[in-house]
């Protein structure tokens, strides 16, 4: 189904035509869903093959399976059923899953919730991280962490001001911020006038 009517996000994002490009399933759609299952997982296979996805993205990891996330051998069923998706779709697939609460780890992608199967499974993963999560919401200033098996990713960061529709990049080094006014800002950035 288009998501154009259903995006509730950013005002710039009602602007862009995204018939035929940005396709969605939501419990809207689809109350329950089991990637083991196998009329569900033909079914779904059937219909991103026909929008000709080329990523799709489950979120989250735990509604689409029905075992146990702290298993290794259950979290490999599930991951090859998602290898056998994009294969079968001709796609990438990205898996949204959450971190446990251990913050000890300075590898985030260390941190995945469940079996080490699913960091093992990985490709590349991508993780977006609250730096200052004491601070007012306003204020936060989110961290990204990229892992690959094949490059180095430098982190970045980014603050949202004013709402979703403006997000600034920051440095990579966290330090080099300073709080002006209600936002963080690079210490060497300009500041208008």
């Amino acid at each position: 189904m288009p998501l154009e009517k259903h995006l509730r996000g950013g005002t710039r994002l009602a602007t862009f035509d995204l018939d035929n490009w940005l396709w969605g399933n939501s419990r809207d759609h689809t109350k329950t869903f089991d990637i083991q299952g196998e009329s569900e997982f033909k079914a779904f296979v059937r219909d991103f093959k026909k929008q000709g996805c080329k990523i799709v993205f489950f979120d989250v990891f735990n509604r689409i399976h029905r075992l146990d996330e702290n298993d290794n051998q259950q979290m490999s069923a599930i991951t090859a059923c998602l290898s056998q998706f994009g294969a079968e779709v001709g796609c990438q697939v990205g898996l949204v899953h959450h971190l446990n609460k251990d913050t000890s780890s300075a590898n985030v992608f260390n941190r995945l919730r469940g079996a080490g199967a699913l960091h093992g499974w990985m490709e590349w993963g991508l993780a977006i991280i609250v730096t200052n999560p004491l601070e007012e919401k306003s204020d936060w200033v989110r961290r990204v962490d990229l892992e690959s098996k094949e490059v180095v990713v430098d982190s970045f960061h980014y603050v949202i001001e004013d709402g979703p529709s403006h997000v600034q990049l920051l440095p990579a080094e966290e330090k080099s911020l300073q709080v002006i006014g209600k936002g963080f800002r690079p210490r060497n950035a300009a500041m208008a006038a």
